[in-house]
This record gives C-alpha cells, sequence and structure tokens, in this order.
C-alpha cells in the first residue's frame, strides 16, 4: 500500500496554461540557478524533454543557463506502452536489456512452433504475431503482474479457439523466461521497472538535497505511482499533474472515479492510489492566474465533459448562475469548422496554419491522431512552399529508402521479375551504376518498346534471349541491371534472416551506385539522415540478431515490410519553428498562439475502445491491465487540455475515405450543452471569408452536366486515311478518331500484360493466314489438319510457359483446327483461290484532298466466276446480321467496297459480293467454330462506295464536330478514349454499362 503523501508535495498546471512553459517558467522564478542546474526533472518520454527543454531556453530570454538534468521514466504513449529508457545511472548488476530486434526474432522463432487452428503461421505472420505477444508482454509487465502466474487464470475447459490462444500466449511463461536466462539479459520493461524501484529505494535512503520533480504524467503505470509517492516524500520532491481541473466538488469527482472514459479518469485512479483528494492538489505557483481559473471556456469543458451519469444536470443551464458561459466576448477565437471531406479539412488548416505566419511571431500547432489527415496538411502546405515535419514521423515502411528496400527483396524468387524490376528502376534512389540521367531513359526506352503488352518471356534471362529486342537495350539490362541486382537474382532455397538483410544492403547499395567501381555516393544516398540511418539500423540489426531464424528466401520481403513498419522515422529537428504537427499525447507539453484540433471523428479521436484478442475483460482485470476504453479517456484529457488554450479551432470531415463520418462524441456533446445554454449561434461564429472560399468549391448542391466535347479541328488536320476497323468509331464514337489520328494519342499497352483475347485472337489468325497462303486451292483432308497443327505449334510455342496458354488456347485452337479443316472443305470449290490477311487500298477525292481508305481481309475466295466470299476470323462476339445492315458493323461492308472498286489488285474479282461470313473461332462445347453469314439482302456494293464518300464528306466540312459517342447505344464496346472524353459528367447512365 502505497503511504498518504503531505499534499504541499502535489501540483497541478490546468487547462489553458501551457505545461512546458509554466513548469520552466516556475522553476526559473523559484530555483537559484545553482539549484536549477542540480535539479533532476522527470517527465513522461523524450519528445517532452525537448518541449521542456525548449521552454528553458524561451523562458531564460538568451540568458547563460544550465539546465537540469532531464529524463524520460517512460509512460503511456498514444500508440502502445512504450519502454522508455531510464536514466543512465549504476544498474546494480542488473542484466542489460534484450535488444528489441531480437526479443522480435527469439519470439518469432517461438512463435512458428505453435499452430493456431491446425496451422503454424508463415515467416511473416511469425513475426506480426511476435509482435503483438510482445505487445501485450509489456503490458503484463506494465501492470506488474507476475507471467509465471497467467497460466492460472485459463479455465480448464475452453473453446477449441481459446484452446489455441492458451497454447499460443504460454510461449511467455514456459519458454520465454528461459531463453531470457540463455541470453543473460532482461525485459526493457522490466530491467526500467527495477531500474526505478532501485532508485526509489536510493532516494529513501540517501535523502539527497537537491530539488526532484515527476513532470506532465498522469501516473497511470503502477511503477510511476511508487515512485511519486518516493518524490513527494523527500525534502525537496514534488510531482506536477498535467490539466487537473481545480474546484471540483466531492459530487463530482465521485461520479468522475466511476466513469473509465472521463478526461479525469486516469488521474483520478492515481491519486487513489496515493490516497490524495483533489485538495491536495496544489496549482503550479505560475499557472495561479485568475483570468484562466475563470475562464467560460474551461466551464464550458467540464460540463462539454460531465461523466455520464450527471448529463441530466444539462437540463437546468442557461439559469442566472451561468451567465458567464452565455458571454459572447468569452469565445473569441473558438472556431468549429465541418468540411465536406478530408481534402477540404486538411486545405482549411493548411491556410489556417499559413494565416498564422502573416502575424509575426505567431505560433500554430495541429493536434489530430489522424496521421493520414497530418500528411495531406504537409502536402496543402507545400502549395506555400512551407515544409513541415510530423512530429510523429511515418513508420520507415512508408519513406522512400523503405520502399527502395523492399522492391530489392521483393526480387527474391519474384514470380512477376519484370514487373518488379520495372518498379525498382523508377525509383529514385535506383542508378544501376551509371549515370542516372541515362538509366532513367534507357529504362524508359526499355518500358515503351519492349516490355508493353503480353511478354512471352518472364525475367531477364528470357528478355536478353528474346531476338527481338534491340542489342543496345539487351547490353544496358546486362551491364546495368542484371550485374548489380546479380546476388538476389540468383539466390535459391532457404537462408538466414542476417544473411537475407546483408544481401538486401549490400545489392542496394550496389544498385543506387552509379559507377560499378565505387559505390560511396550510393552509400552516402542510401543512409544518410534519420531515414537512412533507421534503415542502415534496422538491416544492422537483423543481421546481427537474425542469424537463427531460418526462413525461405521468398518470405524475407514481407518479414522486412512487417520489421520496418514497427519503426517510426522521426525529423531530429522541426524545419518550420513556428508551424507544428503534433500528436495527442506531445500536445500536453507544448502549446502555441493557435491551436487546431483535427480529425474529430468517433473511431480517430477518440479511437476505438481496445479490442483484446488474447484474453476476456475478467482476465484483463484479474491480471490489472487497463480497461479495454482506456484510450479513450487518455485522448479526452489531451482533447481538454488543448481545446481550453485561448485561441482553438476544432474541425472535422463529413466524409473520409468516401465513407460517411460520426462527429467525435465531444463534438455532439458540446452541441447539446451550447443548446442548453442557448449558445450555439455565439460559439460557432461566422465562417472566415477564406475558410468560406475554400469550402465554397465543394458544394453539395446538384451539379449540371458539362457539354459533351465537340472538337472541330481545321480540315488541314482532318485525316486523309482509315482503316476498315475504325469507321465503326467514325459512326459511334468519332471523338475517338479525333483523339487518335489528330492529337496523336495511342494508349500505351499495359506493363508485362498476361495474356489476353488479342493475342489469342492474333494466334489465331496468323496461323491460319500461313496455313490458307500455302493452301490456296483444293480440297482438304485429314493430313491437313496435322499439317494446321503442325504449322500452329512454334507459334504458341513462346507462349506456352503461360498456363492459360498451354492448357486452354492449346486445345482450343486444335478443336478449332478439325471444326476448320470440315467447314472449309465444304466453302472450297475446285475452281476456288483464297488469299489470306490480303491488304487493300483505294483512293477517294473528298472535297479538296484525296483520302486513302485500307483495309486488310482475314480471306477472300474468288469464285471460278469472279464472285467473292469474304471471312472474318473472330475469336470474341460477333456483330449480327442486323448490326450489319444498319451500318453500325462497317468492317466488312468498307472491305466489300474495296472489292466493288478493285482495291485488292491481286484478286481479279468481278465485283460481286456472293457472301459476308464471320467465322467465330472457339473451340468450345461440342462446335469448333460456327460460321455466320451476314450479307445484307439487295446488297449493292456500288452503293457502298456511295456512302462511304458521303460519310467521310460529311468530316470534311469544319463544322463537323467529333462528338463523343452521340448515340449511347450505338457507342465501341472498348475504347481507350472514353475516359478524355469524360463521359461520366455529361452523361448519366444513358446505357446500362455508363
Amino acid at each position: 500500500m502505497i503511504n498518504a503523501m503531505h499534499s504541499s508535495s502535489f501540483y497541478t498546471i490546468p487547462p489553458g496554461c501551457s505545461f512546458a512553459t509554466d513548469l520552466a517558467k516556475g522553476l526559473l522564478e523559484t530555483l537559484s540557478p545553482q539549484e536549477l542546474a542540480v535539479a533532476e526533472i522527470y517527465l513522461p518520454t523524450r519528445r517532452a524533454l525537448r518541449a521542456l527543454s525548449a521552454a528553458f531556453l524561451q523562458e531564460s530570454k538568451g540568458r547563460a543557463l544550465i539546465l537540469p538534468r532531464l529524463y524520460a521514466i517512460g509512460d503511456i504513449d498514444d500508440d502502445a506502452f512504450t519502454p522508455q529508457a531510464f536514466w543512465p545511472r549504476e544498474d546494480g548488476g542488473l542484466p542489460p536489456a534484450i535488444p528489441a530486434m531480437r526479443r522480435l526474432c527469439l519470439i518469432a522463432r517461438q512463435v512458428q512452433s505453435f499452430p493456431i487452428g491446425g496451422q503454424r503461421p508463415s515467416e511473416a505472420q511469425a513475426f506480426a504475431l511476435s509482435r503483438a505477444l510482445i505487445q501485450l508482454l509489456d503490458q503484463v509487465q506494465n501492470a506488474e503482474f507476475d507471467i509465471a502466474d497467467m497460466a492460472q487464470l485459463w479455465p480448464k475447459e475452453l473453446a477449441s479457439h481459446w484452446q489455441d490462444i492458451a497454447q499460443f500466449l504460454s510461449i511467455m511463461w514456459q519458454f520465454w523466461p528461459q531463453i531470457l536466462t540463455q541470453e543473460g539479459a532482461m525485459d526493457p520493461v522490466a530491467r526500467r521497472i527495477a531500474m526505478m524501484e532501485r532508485q526509489g529505494q536510493h532516494w529513501l535512503n540517501t535523502k539527497p538535497d537537491h530539488h526532484i520533480i515527476i513532470a506532465g504524467s498522469t501516473g497511470t503505470l503502477p511503477a510511476t505511482q511508487k515512485l511519486m509517492s518516493v518524490v513527494s516524500s523527500l525534502d525537496k520532491g514534488c510531482v506536477v499533474f498535467p490539466g487537473m481541473v481545480p474546484e471540483i466538488s466531492a459530487e463530482d469527482w465521485q461520479a468522475i472515479c466511476e466513469d473509465k472514459v472521463h478526461p479525469l479518469y486516469p488521474l483520478s485512479v492515481t491519486l487513489n492510489a496515493l490516497q490524495l483528494s483533489t485538495n491536495d492538489i496544489a496549482i503550479w505557483p505560475t499557472s495561479d492566474r485568475s483570468d484562466v481559473l475563470a475562464a467560460p471556456r474551461l466551464r464550458l469543458l467540464q460540463e462539454v465533459m460531465r461523466p455520464a451519469s450527471q448529463t441530466e444536470k444539462w437540463r437546468s443551464l442557461g439559469g442566472a448562475g451561468d451567465k458567464p458561459l452565455m458571454n459572447k466576448q468569452s469565445y473569441e477565437g473558438f472556431t468549429r469548422i465541418e468540411a465536406q471531406d478530408s481534402h477540404e479539412e486538411a486545405a482549411i488548416i493548411a491556410l489556417a496554419m499559413r494565416q498564422a505566419l502573416e502575424v509575426p511571431e505567431k505560433t500554430a500547432i495541429l493536434v489530430t491522431a489522424d496521421r493520414q489527415l497530418a500528411r495531406m496538411v504537409q502536402s496543402e502546405l507545400r502549395r506555400f512552399d512551407i515544409e513541415i515535419d510530423d512530429s510523429a514521423g511515418q513508420p520507415l515502411a512508408h519513406t522512400s529508402l523503405g520502399h527502395f528496400l523492399l522492391l530489392l527483396a521483393r526480387l527474391i524468387h519474384s514470380q512477376n521479375q519484370l514487373k518488379d524490376l520495372v518498379s525498382l528502376a523508377a525509383h529514385p534512389l535506383a542508378a544501376g551504376q551509371c549515370d542516372r540521367v541515362r538509366f532513367r531513359e534507357m529504362m524508359s526506352l526499355l518500358n515503351k518498346t519492349v516490355l508493353r503488352g503480353p511478354l512471352a518471356f518472364h525475367d531477364i534471362e528470357g528478355l536478353l534471349a528474346d531476338e527481338s529486342v534491340p542489342a543496345e537495350l539487351k547490353q544496358f539490362v546486362q551491364e546495368h541491371i542484371k550485374a548489380p541486382l546479380s546476388p538476389l537474382l540468383a539466390a535459391k532455397g532457404d537462408a538466414s534472416l542476417a544473411d537475407c538483410a546483408k544481401l538486401v544492403g549490400t545489392v542496394a547499395e550496389a544498385f543506387a551506385a552509379t559507377s560499378p567501381e565505387d559505390t560511396s555516393d550510393a552509400i552516402l544516398r542510401l543512409w544518410s539522415g534519420p531515414m537512412g540511418e533507421a534503415g542502415a539500423n534496422a538491416l544492422q540489426e537483423l543481421t546481427l540478431y537474425g542469424g537463427d531464424f531460418t526462413l525461405s528466401l521468398h518470405a524475407f520481403a514481407d518479414i522486412l515490410e512487417v520489421v520496418m513498419a514497427g519503426i517510426d522515422v522521426r525529423m531530429p529537428y522541426q524545419r518550420q519553428s513556428r508551424l507544428a504537427i503534433l500528436g495527442a499525447v506531445e500536445s500536453r507539453m507544448i502549446s502555441a498562439d493557435l491551436v487546431i484540433l483535427s480529425g474529430l471523428n468517433e473511431g480517430i479521436w477518440p479511437p476505438k475502445a481496445s479490442q483484446d484478442l488474447w484474453m476476456n475483460g475478467a482476465m484483463a482485470e484479474a491480471m490489472g491491465l487497463p480497461h479495454k476504453q482506456w484510450r479513450i479517456a487518455l485522448s479526452a484529457h489531451d482533447f481538454m487540455m488543448a481545446a481550453s488554450m485561448p485561441e482553438v479551432m476544432l474541425t472535422r470531415a463529413r466524409r473520409t475515405n468516401d465513407s460517411l463520418t460520426l462527429p467525435s462524441r465531444w463534438l455532439t456533446r458540446m452541441d447539446a450543452v451550447m443548446t442548453a445554454l442557448r449558445i450555439d449561434d455565439l460559439i460557432a461564429p461566422a465562417m472566415p471569408q477564406a475558410f468560406a472560399q475554400i469550402m465554397a468549391h465543394r458544394t453539395s448542391d446538384p451539379v449540371s452536366p458539362i457539354a459533351p466535347p465537340a472538337p472541330t479541328p481545321p480540315v488541314a488536320l482532318r485525316p486523309t486515311r482509315l482503316s476498315a476497323t475504325e469507321f465503326d468509331r467514325l459512326i459511334g464514337d468519332p471523338y475517338s478518331i479525333y483523339a487518335k489520328h489528330i492529337l496523336g494519342l495511342r494508349a500505351l499497352a499495359p506493363l508485362h500484360q498476361a495474356p489476353n483475347a488479342a493475342l489469342k485472337g492474333e494466334l489465331f489468325h496468323k496461323a491460319l493466314q500461313i496455313f490458307t497462303q500455302s493452301h490456296k486451292t483444293g480440297a482438304l483432308g485429314e493430313a491437313h489438319y496435322e499439317r494446321l497443327c503442325a504449322i500452329a505449334k512454334p507459334l504458341f510455342a513462346p507462349w506456352d510457359t503461360h498456363y492459360e496458354v498451354r492448357h486452354f488456347w492449346w486445345p482450343q485452337f486444335k478443336a478449332v483446327a478439325k471444326w476448320f479443316i470440315e467447314a472449309d472443305n465444304e466453302l472450297r470449290r475446285p475452281d476456288d483461290i483464297s488469299f489470306a490477311e490480303l491488304q487493300g487500298m483505294i483512293t477517294l477525292t473528298i472535297g479538296t484532298r484525296q483520302f486513302q481508305v485500307t483495309a486488310k481481309a482475314d480471306r477472300i475466295v474468288r469464285h471460278g466466276d469472279g464472285a467473292v466470299t469474304l471471312v472474318d476470323y473472330k475469336t470474341g462476339g460477333l456483330p449480327t446480321k442486323k448490326a450489319v445492315g444498319d451500318g453500325r458493323a462497317t468492317q466488312m461492308l468498307v472491305e466489300a467496297a474495296l472489292i466493288a472498286s478493285s482495291g485488292y489488285e491481286d484478286v481479279g474479282t468481278n465485283g460481286e459480293i456472293r457472301g459476308l461470313d464471320y467465322w467465330k473461332l472457339q473451340g468450345r462445347g461440342k462446335e469448333g467454330g460456327e460460321i455466320k453469314k451476314v450479307l445484307p439482302k439487295g446488297l449493292e456494293p456500288q452503293e457502298l462506295h456511295t456512302a462511304l464518300i458521303a460519310l467521310l464528306t460529311r468530316f470534311e466540312d469544319e463544322e463537323m464536330a467529333y462528338h463523343a459517342e452521340p448515340d449511347p447505344r450505338g457507342r465501341q464496346r472498348y475504347s481507350d478514349y472514353r475516359h478524355l472524353a469524360r463521359i461520366k459528367e455529361w452523361r448519366v447512365l444513358e446505357v446500362a454499362d455508363d
């Protein structure tokens, strides 16, 4: 039991005061320079140390000063129980703390031995579970619960999934203590607690004659409470709590002690443990200002945060005793803004921070629990050429170096080697041991000319062996991609985690170098600065401590991602001294002229109640672990302290990531209190004009469709050559012709595209072309089927590595070949001649210009009497006869027009069209194919020629626009240009798939 202490040893800096500033000011006023120099101050986190150091510098006003000794004792952080290093003193023979990476690797190795749900976790899953287990281990040790007693908490009869969890958690009490003994080390949390206990005992025994102060901690950990008890008993010791609200009635305090989500609940737990009442807490000398304590803002926030059991008191608000709360001047500088979405919220915050810089020496901080919003604000501030750091940093995995290392790791046993190589080569750190400008130029050329569309090869070896790749590009790939990456590309089998980390680090330096002889420039670019140091340390620790963990090489990338996700990269200094982005915990210590509290949506701030995956509530309570809503209470305390500042802006977004949001419970409570006080028009003043202009850009009013695009380029720019396959687009979507032929836009094929329908059609067409060209006349027999398959075999061979081609396309082609021989034999007559893939062209006079119409016919059969049958092979869908007759499927009609105009010189036809046949090459089911005859009744070839001229003449008029899909029902099924025409902005649901 902790003994009761003297009340004069406990102080608080209330909400509305700058904690670090008031603490520094009070110490400077009450202590002499000599006393200050030997004083010791213990704060929750290392970031709090930096804030207090800056406050001392500010309040000393430039005079020479020896700062007190500042130490971080560790406290509950905003994300986890963070075991901070305690002060550097004699440890009394305690074993060293086990390195974090070593602990992660050792526990991950144990995790792999425990199946969950009958299946052993993968290597990456083992590391993720190991991190979760370490977090639980730290929580249990922070609660000072004996890990050996955990086994007694589990009932004897459990459901199967609980049995798996119990067996999994047995790592903590069955194996981990022995492993620590073998390592000769202690858990960091256990060592910190032991050091705190020894230090406390040392103080009790020696009675130090210098000042010792614990400040900024709510005392939520038992070890911290014990240390507070010891410090408060010293003659020159004191404890300074953050944000304790003064003058709380006994009734209200009792209600607070029972409300686990109240801002002061964590402090109530500490005071109860120390056997203190609220009257025992004195106001810190420099914070005892009546204008702050009597501020209506603080009283309002007290009402907003009133315990749930007392909210019925809101009904009596608005009486004569509440007049100060209803004073308009009392809320000057207090603003609430609801943005339409997170992008708008970020823009408003950035503008507010930018405006703060217009006022000399004015400072502004953004306090938010939404790290995505923080990054968006950083991006918006760059519009004003302002660089600002997020004090929470970002995971190493999300940094530029982290991406580079992960891309390298994913090359090991990569299933998409060429795609992964392109992603790696596009990274800013990649140089390939040559000049970086040349490297990017050659990679761009390789990307556009070789790696687009379906590829018959999968890796670098296949690329180098492909005869179609230019020699210059092969040499570039050999010298500047394969050579520096060869250790990764050649790695096979299993290896230790240490070997993998060393391999990736070595190859990273080689691939980032600009010369094969010297990697010094790469070392400097990779490993300098906070990001480089974090990356180098991560690989070094994996190399140092991962020798015992064996893994499949392909799993290393996933493990590296898990490891780097747990490493935060923070800048050691702020690039913008008057602006800052802070987490909620840091805001306890730091204040500014303008405080912006953002991301005030339920589930973000406050966060969701934590869900314990390992044990139920009763078990957690028996172990002394925090209540599942402990984060909500702490975040409420942080919100209350920050919202009490003189100038505050509260913001939230109604939508985040295209999902509706719920306002934070504190905003909802504030609305209820303001309504009861009848001041809702006072506390939400008129929107500042600059912010209103931003919000006006995002209106919820119905949007009127814009006019469809209708470009009318000069005749001189309009095309003078079209193929038969483009006339459907000229009729159904003229805009695509405009984009392709006038703007000169071409769609790039996807990178290393999987075999698609276009490739399938190309292979089928090519095989039938070669066969038909070698068998123009004569009947076909069984031997011709073998001949056709023999022709197709080498065409399919380069693609045989693709599962779909080998197991689906080739059997389909064999079925098509069998059907084709039978169908073709019925078509052929003794005096017929077949032409395959024949190129034709006619030249027309359209206005004052000559226009060329080209076509390549899949097959033309000239009968003995000079008549012609046109055949078009299709591996996909077929146009209907009605579509051909209506002029909506024009390819074969254009080919017929060329026949009538002698556009195919080698055919020697009399101009008669006997048939227009589509041959569907499907190779599925019972039938290998299908013939669909689409020759319109009464077709006159000369009329086709006339219609062709009439169509082209219409577009020879400058007033004729290239409309985008003028008839939605007749539009093309596929188009590379619909997004350029911005269809959805001017046409809404006119056809089913819009």
